[in-house]
């Protein structure tokens, strides 16, 4: 198998992954970038719209975008941020709180259906598993070599 086949399988399974787990959240009226944003306020007591960007991985209008979204919904609320009146933090509400303990609950059954993994003993998920992360640390140095150019 040549190299590239690797990282296309690998690609082909991380997008497989996404569109199946995709499918399920719109049973939830969610995306994927929602229900992350969700889960990441669920941890926590706010994040200012920048911060929800780099976690989510996109540009701040796409934040934008999914934050307005949820607040449409009203799951979100933007607030002011008491130490810089310029800055505003988004928060769950009530509602948010609430659909994110649903959006748990229903998260842990349609997983729990679904083990790619399944058919892999022990004994050949370790190889796997590690030469996977061998992968993604190649992939976070050369990261990180970027940023520092």
């Amino acid at each position: 198998m040549k190299h590239d086949d690797v990282l296309e399988l690998i690609s082909a399974i991380h997008l497989g992954i996404r569109r199946y787990l995709q499918i399920g959240l719109e049973t939830q009226d969610l995306t994927l970038n929602q229900n992350r944003l969700m889960m990441l306020l669920s941890q926590r007591p706010f994040l200012n719209p920048s911060e929800a960007a780099e976690l989510l991985s996109c540009d701040r209008p796409t934040a934008s975008v999914i934050i307005r979204n949820l607040e449409k919904k009203g799951w979100l609320s933007r607030q002011p941020d008491p130490e810089n009146r310029r800055r505003v933090r988004i928060v769950l509400t009530d509602a948010g709180r609430a659909k994110t303990r649903q959006t748990l609950a229903w998260g842990r059954k349609f997983k729990g259906e679904f083990d790619p993994t399944e058919m892999f003993a022990d004994s050949e998920a370790d190889p796997l598993k590690q030469g996977l992360e061998k992968i993604n640390a190649y992939i976070v140095n050369r990261l990180r070599e970027l940023a520092e150019e």
